[in-house]
Parts: structure tokens; C-alpha cells; sequence
């Protein structure tokens, strides 16, 4: 697939990085736009065409490629003209990928449309969430390494960044599905969340991972006893994405500057070494951007289950006691 003209939809603050993330992946941004009345200020910075509305970017567009790097409200109304607006810019041909989760809750998957199938598409799959654990090198390129490591009893992930990345709800849902995708199906977790700076936003009280900023951490377990931890941060000094695994084969750390597996008696068993550009959060997102343009449009379920496990933690956050993300897809995927 060769896509290159791309549509952004970002707030003016983060413009400049997503124009750096787009150069980074080899795309040439031709319009943007943004939520509210900010899309002429995106524009300007990047010096390209002004996009007023989003729908109809999607249907219509300009742009191969719609990367949303600030989806405001889209996604987050029981209205299912986001959706259908992602089906029309499937239809033409175009990948449509979020720095936000898109949907922004289980509430909207149903009451949004998302989940419905229209002549064979549904709209949960025409839109990709980066960076999950399906792109992101720290998961995507380790197949062979985590196949022979074999099983994980514990897993403990890193997700940090800046504001200029994306918010504390984006980073969140990055670790949540490299957690998931270490361990498997979630059965509880319990998860605290606290905003950066007295005065702003309780980042525990929405039921939205959008507009959320500030610091998250979770335990998590699964049905045959395996326990992972999440700390998240969009105040962070920089940008990370880690995962350390334990288990009956020794411990895997791996980062984005490559790997370390260590046998139980301490040995090294395999390791790596890359080298990563200075700006590592737009070379994080531009890979993870690439790898996914390479590959077929995929289905939305682990999106899905890991969208489940979010909502699970946000109340979590609330009630102060584990919560099940079964119990949250019961109630609501109906």
C-alpha cells in the first residue's frame, strides 16, 4: 500500500509534534484541522490547507490518511454519524488512524454504532489506535523472542509522555493493551488516577478517556493468577514505553532501545541493541504509524476488550475497589 497525502486533526499546542510525527513516518501533510475553533491556528503552523470539519474530511476528504491526533468530541456521542463517517472514509480508500481511543468509552460502541455492521463493515474496525501493543515495536517486532520466553506470571508496563504527545487517557490505554497483551484476559483490576496539578481536572471523574491529564497507576490480575502494574503519566520528562515480563524462563526487558532476557539464575539468554532518534516520541509513533499503513485494515476486537479493561479501571478509579472488565462489557455490549 503506498499512502502518503494526509489529513491531521490535532489542537494548535500539538501541531508542531504531529507535523514532526507525520515527517518521521514519510507522509506529507496536505490539510488540518482541529477541534473546536483551533483548526485554522493547526493549519497556519503547518502551513497547509484549513479543514473546518472532520466528518466531512473523513468522507470526503483531502488526505489518503486522516491521522487524528486530538478527536475532541468525535467518538464521544450516542450519535452514529462519527462512525458513519469512518465507514465513508473506508469506502474511498482511506486510513483513518487515532492518537486518542476512538471510540472514547464502552458507552459509545453500542449507543455510537460502532459495533454495527453495515453491508459487511463495521466502524470499530476503520479506525486504528496508536500506539497499541499490535504496533508498537516494543510488541510488534518481539514475536520470536516472546514465543520462546513462553509464559508470563508477572508483567509490569511503562507508558510516559509529555503533553505534546497525547493526553493521560491515550497513554493509559497504550499500556493497558501491551498489559493485555502480556497477560492475556484481564479479570479485575484496580487503578488510581490523580491529576498533575492541584486545580485541574479530577481525572476520575469521567467515564471518557479524553481530557484527561496526570499520573494513573493499576494492578491487574487474570483468572490463572498471573498479576501485572501499570503506571501511566502524561507529566512525564519524556517519553517511555517499557515492558518488563517474569516468568518460568527467567525476566524480559524490553524497551525501545531493544531487549534484555535474563535466565532465573541470572544469566544472559539473548539481547538487542537499536538505536532510537532523539525525538523518541514522534520516532515511536511514526514506526508505529508505518508498520500499521503496511499491513490489512484489522478487526476491532482487541480494541474492544482492551477498551473493556480502560472502563474498567476509570471506575476503578472511582469506587476505589477492584473492578471486572466482564462485568463492564455484560453490562454495556448488549
Amino acid at each position: 500500500m503506498c499512502l502518503n497525502a494526509t489529513m491531521v486533526w490535532t489542537d494548535p499546542e500539538r501541531a508542531a509534534f504531529v507535523g514532526r510525527v507525520a515527517q518521521a513516518a514519510g507522509l506529507k501533510i496536505v490539510a488540518a484541522g482541529g477541534p473546536g475553533r483551533s483548526g485554522g491556528s493547526s493549519a497556519q503552523t503547518l502551513g497547509v490547507e484549513s479543514v473546518e470539519d472532520l466528518r466531512t474530511a473523513l468522507a470526503e476528504g483531502p488526505g489518503d490518511i486522516v491521522l487524528i491526533a486530538d478527536a475532541g468530541a468525535f467518538g464521544t456521542t450516542d450519535s452514529s454519524g462519527d462512525g458513519e463517517a469512518v465507514l465513508a472514509a473506508v469506502a474511498r480508500g482511506a486510513r483513518v488512524v487515532s492518537l486518542d481511543p476512538t471510540p472514547a468509552s464502552v458507552f459509545e460502541l453500542s449507543s455510537g454504532g460502532w459495533l454495527k455492521n453495515r453491508h459487511g463493515r463495521r466502524a470499530i474496525d476503520g479506525v486504528r489506535f496508536i500506539p497499541g501493543a499490535s504496533d508498537h515495536s516494543v510488541f510488534a517486532s518481539m514475536g520470536e523472542v516472546l514465543a520462546s520466553f513462553g509464559a508470563v506470571r508477572v508483567a509490569s508496563i511503562r507508558a510516559f509522555g509529555r503533553r505534546e504527545h497525547a493526553g493521560l487517557g491515550a497513554a493509559m490505554f497504550s499500556g493497558l493493551s501491551m498489559l493485555w497483551r502480556a497477560l492475556g484476559p484481564i479479570e479485575v483490576i484496580d487503578a488510581a488516577l490523580v491529576a498533575r496539578e492541584q486545580g485541574e481536572r479530577s481525572a476520575s471523574s469521567t467515564d471518557r478517556l479524553r481530557d484527561l491529564h496526570g499520573h494513573a497507576t493499576a494492578m491487574a490480575r487474570t483468572n490463572n493468577g498471573a498479576i501485572g502494574r501499570l503506571l501511566a503519566s502524561d507529566a512525564a520528562d519524556a517519553w517511555e514505553r517499557s515492558v518488563e515480563l517474569i516468568g518460568p524462563a527467567g525476566r524480559l526487558v524490553i524497551q525501545e532501545t531493544g531487549f534484555r532476557w535474563i535466565d532465573p539464575d541470572g544469566a544472559l539468554v539473548d539481547s538487542s541493541e537499536r538505536s532510537i532518534d532523539a525525538d523518541a516520541g514522534a520516532a515511536s509513533l511514526a514506526s508505529a504509524l508505518i508498520r500499521h499503513l503496511k499491513q490489512p485494515e484489522p478487526k476491532g476486537e482487541e480494541f474492544v476488550e482492551v477498551l473493556n479493561v480502560a472502563q474498567a479501571a476509570l471506575l476503578s478509579s472511582r469506587t476505589r475497589h477492584p473492578e471486572s472488565p466482564t462485568a463492564i462489557a455484560r453490562a454495556t455490549l448488549r
